[in-house]
């Protein structure tokens, strides 16, 4: 406002002297006043112009600003969602198959139906040449060839080494998980997590059994393990493939 008052100001001291010289020609002052107006407007009408065009430069120039931020904001996102589902999809088959393995390996230690090599049938040669041909240490076949009962503490060595198998499956998997999880949608996370405790207590549960040759056996775990974990490993199946034909389908 202060500015229009000095134009105002600035416009009729230009306009005085014309007015001055205007009356010494006998011209009406009401049509000084009138010539006056018309500059006054002439010049105001410019200057408002001048004013809005300049308003309006800024403006969209503080538009385009912002837009610009708002473009590479939305970019950056973009950018972030496209390379997180990006590792999502190379992680997911890895550790699906981890999973698979983990799961099959378990059943396969805690199944109640079992089958061992008959050693108590064996003589003393036949015996040595077979477990010369397992994994075990010498002391182990030490320990097998001269217990009074050689299918008990051959089975027994058997298992010890089936457990840490079992157990390296699942060790692969936890490593790959804990590296990877963060990748994952949150569900499926979750679901893997829950997969791997019911996996890892049935397994625990069934090695006490061998090793203490708890009577009767202890199944609550396994029962878990054959029950809501198989109910747990479709769903699981299912969300893995959902996921990964959305990245393939969002490829094409």
């Amino acid at each position: 406002m202060d500015q229009v008052w000095i134009w105002t100001f600035w416009v009729w001291e230009w306009v005085k002297p014309v007015v001055a010289f205007t009356a010494t020609l006998g011209v009406t002052l009401a049509a000084v006043v009138g010539a006056a107006w018309a500059a006054f407007r002439w010049f105001g009408q410019k200057w408002i112009e001048s004013k809005f065009a300049k308003s309006l430069e800024e403006y969209k120039a503080g538009q385009a600003r912002e837009l610009e931020k708002l473009k590479h904001k939305i970019n950056s996102t973009f950018d972030r969602i496209t390379r997180l589902h990006d590792r999502e999809f190379d992680v997911l088959p890895d550790l699906w198959g981890k999973l698979v393995e983990a799961k099959l390996w378990a059943g396969a230690y805690i199944s109640v139906t079992q089958s061992y090599a008959r050693v108590m049938y064996l003589d003393d040669d036949a015996l040595r040449e077979f477990l010369d041909g397992t994994r075990f240490t010498e002391w182990q076949k030490r320990e097998i060839i001269e217990a009074p009962n050689k299918q008990d503490q051959y089975i027994k060595t058997y298992n010890r080494y089936r457990y840490a198998d079992v157990g390296g499956k699942l060790r692969e998997f936890d490593l790959s998980f804990s590296k990877n999880g963060i990748f994952l949608h949150s569900e499926l996370e979750e679901m893997m997590r829950k997969m791997l405790d019911i996996i890892h207590h049935a397994v625990v549960e069934h090695n006490v059994n061998e090793e203490e040759n708890v009577r009767p056996r202890i199944r609550s775990a396994s029962s878990t393990f054959e029950n809501q974990g198989e109910a747990l490993f479709l769903k699981i199946k299912r969300a893995v493939s959902d996921r990964l034909w959305e990245s393939a389908n969002k490829e094409l």
